[in-house]
């Protein structure tokens, strides 16, 4: 039973706001690349100027899911009373399930760093192009098709990560 300001309820609402930022971070990716994106393009609204505007402000929101997932994660492999030497981090089927699964997070916040401080910021730079705001430069539209295979390749990721935490809790 659930007391006020009793560890329980402390554990309760670190694994709340855990599962809160995989969702908010992971559940923004899908619904960018797989909800929103096709059917905006099929109505004629350039799928760039989605990525843009969508990128502009989930950014905010992604990077502060990825903070909050990040501090809990901490919080909640320390408190499982687990890890009481570094060992166990790769000789228990447990540390070793946790050891990839922060290895997929940390390869995802690279590709976010890079998508966001990189391949976003050049598009928005590029000159536009005579012709009428469909009309994009060859330029943008490279950087847009790496926008997308990195995105999708984070989103893989995210669906791995995911799957490894919820391992987490069977081990």
């Amino acid at each position: 039973m659930l007391r006020i300001f009793s560890l329980d309820l402390v554990w309760w609402l670190i694994t709340w706001l855990h599962v809160l930022a995989a969702v908010v971070w992971v559940g923004g990716m899908f619904f960018m690349q797989i909800v929103l994106t096709p059917p905006v393009a099929k109505m004629g609204i350039p799928p760039q100027f989605v990525r843009i505007m969508g990128m502009t402000r989930f950014r905010y929101f992604a990077w502060g899911a990825m903070g909050v997932a990040a501090v809990t994660g901490v919080i909640k492999a320390l408190y499982t009373g687990r890890i009481w030497k570094l060992d166990v981090l790769w000789s228990t089927p447990w540390g070793v399930a946790l050891m990839i699964k922060v290895f997929f997070f940390l390869i995802m916040a690279a590709i976010a760093i890079f998508i966001t401080g990189v391949i976003a910021a050049r598009m928005q730079q590029q000159p536009p192009v005579p012709g009428g705001p469909d009309r994009q430069s060859p330029g943008f539209l490279a950087m847009q098709k790496r926008m997308v295979l990195f995105s999708q390749g984070n989103l893989v990721l995210g669906f791995i990560v995911l799957g490894l935490a919820v391992a987490l809790t069977r081990l």
